[in-house]
């Protein structure tokens, strides 16, 4: 996809509404479809790219690879991202628990991703307001979470 396809389809994304993407969403899929209510540091920008993906799990350790921590399943996520891409980090049912903040998300900058979409809550909203991409997620933590959850999985639906 060109520069120029991606910014027709990011235009095109800006006139439809939350509920018409839904609808559509559903009808395409079987499994349940749903947006939950947002919060950013930066509510004006808009996250819009192709996804790439972390999926978070329970904290373990008996699982092979559980060491590699955020920096290593980032690694993963981003080795084949294309322009644009957004990273889509899934929650894994913690919805309510911090799953990154400033920090380990300053790589999405220094990688040139367009945001960070989360559907659990992410820490340090003045620094994430201060990078260069949109940010969206459950709302802002203060606790860190990594001893409640752990990325684990790269690019996985």
């Amino acid at each position: 996809m060109t520069p120029e396809d991606l910014d027709t389809l990011r235009q095109r994304a800006l006139t439809v509404g939350c509920a018409a993407l839904v609808d559509a969403m559903g009808r395409t899929h079987r499994h349940r479809a749903h947006l939950p209510a947002l919060s950013s540091p930066t509510p004006e920008r808009v996250v819009f790219g192709p996804a790439i993906t972390m999926q978070f799990l329970p904290t373990r350790d008996d699982l092979p690879g559980a060491d590699r921590g955020f920096g290593g399943v980032f690694t993963d996520a981003v080795a084949a991202a294309p322009e644009g891409a957004v990273l889509v980090m899934s929650s894994g049912g913690y919805p309510d628990i911090s799953h990154a903040g400033g920090v380990k998300l300053v790589r999405v900058s220094r990688h040139g991703l367009a945001g960070v979409l989360a559907d659990g809550q992410l820490r340090d909203f003045a620094e994430l307001a201060s990078y260069d991409f949109a940010t969206w997620c459950r709302g802002e933590a203060v606790r860190w979470g990594g001893d409640s959850v752990m990325p684990y999985a790269a690019n996985v639906a």
